[in-house]
């Protein structure tokens, strides 16, 4: 079950995802002191046998904000496949009171979303994709050649 977990998770879990698969905190602790996983930030880790793909850097960075963190702009927009890449950084809206601190790598929204503006792609909460297409389409590297290939394709 953990493997096939890994596996549908670009290698990136959770600690309370490793107790649902049955691990102990310990158990987590060792894989860590082994060098089989990898701390990514408190309560994220990656499991070192297998390459850190963008998919797990945008997973680990939203899991990091908690697990009612958002994937929204251009991260959204490359997890709905509108855009080709990945963004550096990757954005990630949290709850207005949320007191989340930013990490590296990051770029934090403090919004309330609505339960419509949320979705669930591949295990990670991702903005919908008609408000990601205007979201993504407003920032740096986003602009008018992305929305006019989302309303194309997408939307």
């Amino acid at each position: 079950m953990l493997e096939e977990f890994l596996r549908c998770h670009d290698g990136v879990i959770t600690l309370a995802q490793a107790a649902e698969a049955g691990l102990s905190r310990q158990s987590v602790y060792r894989r860590v002191r082994s060098g089989r996983w990898l701390r990514c930030s408190p309560g994220v880790y990656f499991a070192d046998d297998r390459p850190f793909t963008d998919a797990a850097r945008v997973r680990a960075a939203v899991w990091s904000l908690g697990p009612n963190a958002t994937a929204s702009g251009l991260a959204a927009a490359w997890w709905h496949g509108v855009t080709k890449y990945a963004p550096e950084p990757v954005e990630v809206t949290v709850a207005k009171v949320s007191n989340r601190a930013r990490r590296v790598g990051t770029r934090i929204r403090r919004r309330d979303l609505g339960p419509a503006d949320v979705v669930e792609r591949r295990g990670l909460r991702v903005t919908s994709l008609p408000l990601t297409v205007v979201e993504a389409a407003a920032r740096r590297g986003g602009g008018a050649k992305l929305l006019d290939s989302a309303l194309q394709r997408h939307v």
